[in-house]
Protein backbone atom coordinates (compact mmCIF):
# COMPACT_ATOMS: atom_id res chain seq x y z
CA UNK A 1 0.00 0.00 0.00
CA UNK A 2 1.99 2.93 -1.23
CA UNK A 3 -0.04 5.72 0.45
CA UNK A 4 -1.99 5.28 3.65
CA UNK A 5 -3.82 7.46 6.14
CA UNK A 6 -3.24 6.68 9.81
CA UNK A 7 -5.51 8.12 12.49
CA UNK A 8 -5.08 7.33 16.17
CA UNK A 9 -5.47 8.79 19.64
CA UNK A 10 -5.41 7.81 23.29
CA UNK A 11 -8.95 9.15 23.75
CA UNK A 12 -10.22 8.37 20.24
CA UNK A 13 -13.65 6.71 20.26
CA UNK A 14 -12.96 4.26 17.45
CA UNK A 15 -16.59 3.26 16.90
CA UNK A 16 -17.65 6.90 16.68
CA UNK A 17 -14.81 7.70 14.26
CA UNK A 18 -15.65 4.72 12.06
CA UNK A 19 -19.29 5.81 12.10
CA UNK A 20 -18.55 9.15 10.42
CA UNK A 21 -16.38 7.89 7.56
CA UNK A 22 -17.65 6.36 4.31
CA UNK A 23 -14.37 4.66 3.37
CA UNK A 24 -13.30 1.29 4.80
CA UNK A 25 -10.07 1.03 6.81
CA UNK A 26 -7.92 -2.02 6.19
CA UNK A 27 -6.84 -2.17 9.86
CA UNK A 28 -8.24 -1.00 13.20
CA UNK A 29 -7.13 -1.33 16.80
CA UNK A 30 -8.60 -0.53 20.21
CA UNK A 31 -6.72 0.81 23.20
CA UNK A 32 -5.80 -2.12 25.46
CA UNK A 33 -5.98 -4.80 22.74
CA UNK A 34 -2.90 -7.01 22.41
CA UNK A 35 -0.51 -6.14 19.59
CA UNK A 36 0.00 -9.20 17.36
CA UNK A 37 3.34 -10.98 17.80
CA UNK A 38 4.38 -8.55 20.56
CA UNK A 39 4.20 -8.73 24.32
CA UNK A 40 2.30 -5.46 24.77
CA UNK A 41 -1.07 -3.80 24.23
CA UNK A 42 -2.08 -0.80 22.15
CA UNK A 43 -1.73 2.50 24.03
CA UNK A 44 -4.37 4.14 21.82
CA UNK A 45 -7.16 3.40 19.35
CA UNK A 46 -7.00 4.00 15.63
CA UNK A 47 -7.22 2.86 12.06
CA UNK A 48 -5.37 2.78 8.74
CA UNK A 49 -6.89 3.31 5.30
CA UNK A 50 -5.43 3.02 1.82
CA UNK A 51 -5.46 6.38 0.07
CA UNK A 52 -3.67 5.42 -3.16
CA UNK A 53 -2.83 2.16 -4.83
CA UNK A 54 -0.52 3.80 -7.37
CA UNK A 55 2.78 2.05 -7.95
CA UNK A 56 5.76 2.49 -5.61
CA UNK A 57 7.47 4.10 -8.60
CA UNK A 58 4.75 6.71 -9.15
CA UNK A 59 4.98 9.25 -6.34
CA UNK A 60 3.25 11.94 -8.43
CA UNK A 61 0.15 9.75 -8.87
CA UNK A 62 0.12 8.90 -5.16
CA UNK A 63 0.02 12.65 -4.43
CA UNK A 64 -2.85 13.22 -6.88
CA UNK A 65 -4.78 10.28 -5.41
CA UNK A 66 -4.17 11.52 -1.85
CA UNK A 67 -5.40 15.01 -2.66
CA UNK A 68 -8.54 13.62 -4.33
CA UNK A 69 -9.17 11.29 -1.36
CA UNK A 70 -8.84 14.09 1.20
CA UNK A 71 -11.06 16.45 -0.80
CA UNK A 72 -13.69 13.70 -1.24
CA UNK A 73 -13.69 12.82 2.47
CA UNK A 74 -12.94 16.31 3.84
CA UNK A 75 -16.15 16.80 5.84
CA UNK A 76 -16.00 13.29 7.29
CA UNK A 77 -12.39 13.71 8.41
CA UNK A 78 -13.27 17.03 10.08
CA UNK A 79 -15.81 15.17 12.24
CA UNK A 80 -13.26 12.82 13.80
CA UNK A 81 -12.71 13.93 17.38
CA UNK A 82 -9.93 13.25 19.88
CA UNK A 83 -7.36 12.00 17.39
CA UNK A 84 -3.85 12.71 18.61
CA UNK A 85 -2.35 12.18 15.20
CA UNK A 86 -3.49 12.10 11.60
CA UNK A 87 -0.77 11.12 9.18
CA UNK A 88 -0.57 10.63 5.45
CA UNK A 89 2.32 8.26 4.70
CA UNK A 90 3.68 8.05 1.17
CA UNK A 91 5.79 4.92 0.62
CA UNK A 92 7.76 5.10 -2.59
CA UNK A 93 10.96 4.05 -4.32
CA UNK A 94 14.16 6.01 -4.01
CA UNK A 95 15.45 6.85 -7.48
CA UNK A 96 19.06 7.61 -6.53
CA UNK A 97 21.53 5.32 -8.27
CA UNK A 98 21.04 3.87 -11.71
CA UNK A 99 17.92 5.10 -13.40
CA UNK A 100 16.18 4.08 -16.59
CA UNK A 101 18.50 3.36 -19.47
CA UNK A 102 21.53 3.26 -17.16
CA UNK A 103 21.29 7.00 -16.49
CA UNK A 104 22.96 7.87 -13.18
CA UNK A 105 20.69 9.70 -10.72
CA UNK A 106 22.54 11.51 -7.93
CA UNK A 107 19.84 13.82 -6.57
CA UNK A 108 16.19 13.08 -5.91
CA UNK A 109 13.65 15.88 -5.64
CA UNK A 110 10.00 15.20 -4.90
CA UNK A 111 7.18 17.70 -4.98
CA UNK A 112 4.02 18.10 -2.87
CA UNK A 113 1.49 20.40 -4.50
CA UNK A 114 0.22 23.48 -2.72
CA UNK A 115 -3.31 22.03 -2.90
CA UNK A 116 -2.23 18.81 -1.15
CA UNK A 117 -0.28 20.65 1.54
CA UNK A 118 -3.20 23.05 2.04
CA UNK A 119 -5.85 20.35 2.52
CA UNK A 120 -3.50 18.46 4.87
CA UNK A 121 -2.96 21.65 6.86
CA UNK A 122 -6.68 22.38 7.06
CA UNK A 123 -7.31 18.86 8.38
CA UNK A 124 -4.22 18.88 10.66
CA UNK A 125 -2.76 15.91 8.80
CA UNK A 126 1.00 15.40 8.95
CA UNK A 127 2.88 14.11 5.93
CA UNK A 128 5.43 11.28 6.08
CA UNK A 129 7.69 10.37 3.16
CA UNK A 130 8.91 6.79 3.47
CA UNK A 131 11.47 5.86 0.83
CA UNK A 132 12.52 2.33 0.01
CA UNK A 133 15.68 1.33 -1.82
CA UNK A 134 15.36 0.85 -5.56
CA UNK A 135 14.30 -2.65 -6.56
CA UNK A 136 16.87 -4.80 -8.25
CA UNK A 137 16.01 -6.06 -11.73
CA UNK A 138 14.24 -9.41 -11.61
CA UNK A 139 13.03 -9.05 -8.01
Amino acid sequence: MPCILRIHGSNLDLNKALGVISFTPYATHQKGEPVKRQNRTFADSGFKAEVSDASWDNFAQQCKDAEAFLVRHYEELRLIEDADELELDFAYACRIGNGEGGKEISVQCDYLSVALVKVCGELSIGIALTQFPPREEGR
